[in-house]
């Protein structure tokens, strides 16, 4: 950012270079555009890097500047003279150098001096005594640094000419020598001359100069000055590990910097030496990886979702249907806060006592919606009600027909009763309607009439559809269905089961809970008479939760980490059946699927198979509170599965590395397994570290059953 002076000069031939020559100057170069005359006395010009109208200026003469190097004897049309004239006779030349007296003491001067000749040095330094590919500067952690030259050849019999000695001399005004060295010569190298050890400890850390003193081809001595320090060498790659001057690679690499690859599975180093050439079905940078044979290209988003209410017509659910479209817009303002771009799309679905589906219609307006939710409340205050309804016909009948547009959404069951025809077979019907994107399933019982707590002990797998696809049971009064609705949808999106509990396991239940650093909501939810929750923080604090929704049969709540690690959760119910369940928003979202007999493939079924391996693979989906890309910065490593029931866990079937593929929508997979029986529910537990390592768990429940047929695929 300094200026400069340019070597021009008016005249009366305008402005001249300091050789003399006359510069054709573009008038933009110079401040303001316009160039000046040397009339007002100031006939030299400087650069001036900082300006912001121009670029040259014309200034005193006896300013002092710093002054830019001029070749003044040399131009397009006058050459160096050749490199084989003898202008000068071998033997030592002394040079001597005088500052003029009024010169600042601290000015001082530099002095430089080059020399052209078929004689130059090529140089740099190792730390290994058979190492030929040198660094040009010395590596400061190392204790073996040598320096290896080599001799260019030039027209001269230079070929005769030897290295005696290097010399590192410190870059200051004493030039104190620093270390001195004899070359020794080797062979098969490149650079055959090479130093005893030198100790960078001596440099200080400082620049020096590097001396070489030999002798040519007549017998005549010669020396060559270059300037080089000691810094660090190696920038370790591949989460290589700098130690005493050296990496140390990790498993896979190897090489200096840990950039060359160890072929994993029968794969062939390319001729770059980066890269690894994978036979079929590997692939990663080292071929460490299976490879899909066919990326299935599943799309997994959050937005444009639907939500689907499967509604009971009956006296029973009347006055909360009524009670919905009253609030509906409420409860749609409190979807669009906790994320507007979430559902885009409404379907209302109908039951009856008949068991027929009384009405169903897809929406986009929210003004249609409580039109036919009015319309819903007046027909069912006419229509009997009871205990148990064909809740089921009417599950299996949205799914069949609109289970493609439901991936990923959200789905509210809104009944009274209790299914009647919600047993094993058609429940596993169902199931198989699913793809590796089934919707959320969560059921909103109307207390009053029918009590939860009389029928759910007999109805397991009816609990368990729910169970598997993420969902949940929540309990809601007649006449404050709404505002349960506005206090528990929003917080079903994008959520992450954090822990399965017993259902039953009411009284003084402790859950710990492993919040990784980018969950920002916990939410807890609790059935039955007279909830309560204690939360204790990873230091051994008392967290005070946010309460969502209280009535007498339900509560939410809701816990704002302050920092990651182990949270206490103990909750109690008065009530036999509480279900408790815990679910996080924000960081990794984990999807699960399961493949058959072969790792390559990448369409996973939502349910393992009786009777063949199965291979658990799985998608993160990361999702940021800042704009921009999504990037992952989650890595799965490890998962659990047990063998669970709805009142316990049983046992643990398998622990299971996990692995990443590539090519692949589901990049992550977990070794093989069989299951124990048919029909049986699988928790399985994937765990793993975000970008800052700190762990994370998510829990996903799955069927373990027979197929009979492939599942349904949705045209």
């Amino acid at each position: 950012g300094q200026k400069l002076w340019l070597g021009l000069q008016w005249t009366s031939e305008g402005w001249v270079r300091d050789d003399g020559t006359t510069m054709p100057v573009t008038v933009s170069r110079w401040d303001g555009g316009k160039e000046p005359d040397g009339s007002d006395g100031k006939t030299c010009a400087y650069f001036d890097p900082n300006a912001v109208n121009g670029y040259w200026f014309a200034e005193d003469c006896s300013i002092k500047y710093r002054a830019v190097c001029q070749k003044h004897m040399y131009n397009n049309d006058n050459a160096p003279s050749s490199i084989v004239d003898d202008d000068l006779a071998p033997g030592k030349c002394y040079l001597s150098v005088r500052v003029s007296e009024d010169a600042p003491a601290w000015r001082g001067c530099d002095v430089e001096v080059r020399v052209q000749s078929d004689l130059n040095i090529e140089f740099g330094f190792v730390d290994g005594l058979r190492k030929d590919s040198p660094h040009p500067v010395a590596n400061v952690d190392s204790n073996s640094n040598r320096a290896v030259s080599s001799i260019s050849i030039g027209e001269g019999r230079t070929d005769l000419s030897v290295l005696q000695h290097v010399l590192l001399r410190a870059d200051s005004n004493q030039n104190l020598l620093l270390e001195a060295a004899t070359f020794s010569y080797r062979f098969g190298c490149s650079y055959e001359c090479y130093s005893q050890p030198l100790n960078c400890d001596l440099t200080n850390g400082q620049d020096f100069s590097v001396v070489h003193i030999g002798e040519d081809d007549t017998g005549n001595t010669f020396q060559r000055y270059s300037t080089s320090l000691c810094y660090e060498w190696h920038m370790c790659a591949n989460s290589g590990v700098y130690s005493n001057g050296a990496c140390l690679c990790p498993d896979y690499w190897t090489g200096e910097n840990c950039q060359t690859p160890l072929c994993q599975n029968g794969g062939h180093l390319n001729e770059d030496g980066r890269s690894c050439r994978c036979t079929e079905g590997f692939g990663g940078d080292v071929c460490q990886f299976a490879q899909c044979h066919q990326n299935s290209h599943t799309h997994f988003s959050n937005d444009d979702k639907v939500l689907a209410l499967i509604i009971e017509k009956s006296e029973n659910t009347a006055a909360s249907i009524r009670d919905i479209a009253n609030n509906f817009q409420q409860l749609v303002d409190a979807i669009a806060a906790k994320e507007s771009k979430w559902i885009t799309t409404f379907i209302l679905h109908t039951f009856t006592l008949s068991g027929s589906v009384d009405d169903t219609v897809v929406l986009k307006d929210v003004e249609d919606v409580i039109t036919h939710l009015n319309q819903f409340a007046d027909e069912a205050a006419t229509m009997m009600g009871s205990c148990q309804q064909p809740l089921w016909e009417a599950v299996h009948g949205l799914f069949d027909v609109f289970i493609s547009f439901l991936k990923g959404s959200e789905v509210l069951i809104i009944s009274a009763s209790s299914p009647l025809d919600a047993d094993q077979a058609t429940v596993l019907s169902t199931m198989e309607l699913f793809d590796e994107g089934a919707p959320t399933v969560d059921f909103v019982h109307i207390d009053g009439v029918c009590e939860a707590e009389s029928w759910m002990r007999d109805l397991e797998y009816f609990y368990w559809f729910f169970e598997s696809t993420g969902g949940t049971m929540f309990r809601v009064e007649p006449a404050t269905t709404a505002e349960g609705l506005i206090g528990f949808v929003p917080t079903r999106y994008a959520a992450s089961l954090l822990t399965f509990q017993d259902g039953s396991n009411c009284q003084q239940n402790t859950m710990y809970i492993q919040v990784d650093t980018r969950i920002k909501q916990v939410y807890v939810t609790v059935g039955g008479k007279a909830g309560s929750i204690s939360v204790i923080d990873p230091l051994g604090g008392q967290v005070q939760p946010t309460t969502i929704y209280a009535s007498d049969e339900q509560r939410l709540w809701l816990i704002e980490p302050e920092y990651p690690g182990i949270y206490a959760v103990t909750i109690s119910s008065q009530s036999q059946l509480c279900f408790p369940a815990i679910y996080g928003h924000g960081g990794a979202q984990v999807f699960l699927g399961f493949i058959q007999d072969t790792s390559t493939s990448d369409k996973p079924l939502p349910y393992a198979v009786y009777g063949r391996e199965n291979f658990p693979v799985f998608h993160i989906m990361d999702r940021h509170d800042e704009e921009g890309p999504i990037a992952p910065v989650e890595t799965l490593y490890f998962a659990n599965i047990y063998v669970q029931t709805l009142w316990g866990t049983m046992g643990k079937m398998y622990d299971t590395d996990i692995d990443r593929r590539v090519g692949c929508s589901f990049e992550y997979i977990g070794k093989g397994f069989r299951c124990s029986s048919t029909d049986e529910m699988l928790l399985i537990m994937a765990s793993g570290v975000d970008d800052n390592n700190q762990p994370f768990n998510r829990e996903s429940i799955a069927w373990c059953k027979e197929a009979d047929e492939p599942p349904h695929q949705p045209a």
